[in-house]
């Protein structure tokens, strides 16, 4: 009874230290870089990160967000008018895969992303929508 005890805390051991390939949704040690803007309010840009780790907190396929960052006021103003809206914004994301990533959500399996693109939109009078990512 004792080896059976010990060989299934064994295998807890191995399990928890592989992290069970399993997504860490949390985003709890995500590092948050608002940076300064003269075009968006800091409450402008807290309203799109939320939106962003709102939308990777439902994917499978990250198993690490490790950076959210304002692209700068430069990178947005590149963009406006994108899809019609008045005002665009710009971030940036790093993430890592997990090994056995979803096909559906179209990442590769255990890969590092860097500089990945969320363009957020807002028309006059209204609210933030993510209208674009990727590369």
């Amino acid at each position: 009874m004792g080896r059976i005890v010990s060989i299934i805390l064994l295998i807890g051991v191995l399990l928890a230290s592989m992290g069970g390939g399993q997504p860490d949704n949390s985003r709890e040690d995500t590092v948050i870089d608002y940076g300064e803007s003269g075009m968006f309010s800091l409450e402008d840009r807290q309203e799109a990160v939320s939106l962003i780790l709102a939308r990777t907190g439902r994917w499978r396929s990250i198993e690490h967000l490790h950076t959210v960052r304002y692209g700068g006021d430069a990178a947005s103003l590149e963009e406006k008018g994108f899809h019609g809206f008045d005002e665009v914004m710009v971030f940036f994301s790093d993430f890592k895969t997990v090994r056995n990533s979803p096909a559906a959500e179209g990442f590769s399996d255990d890969c590092e992303y860097t500089n990945w693109g969320w363009y957020l939109g807002r028309t006059e009078d209204g609210s933030w929508k993510l209208i674009g990512m990727g590369y």
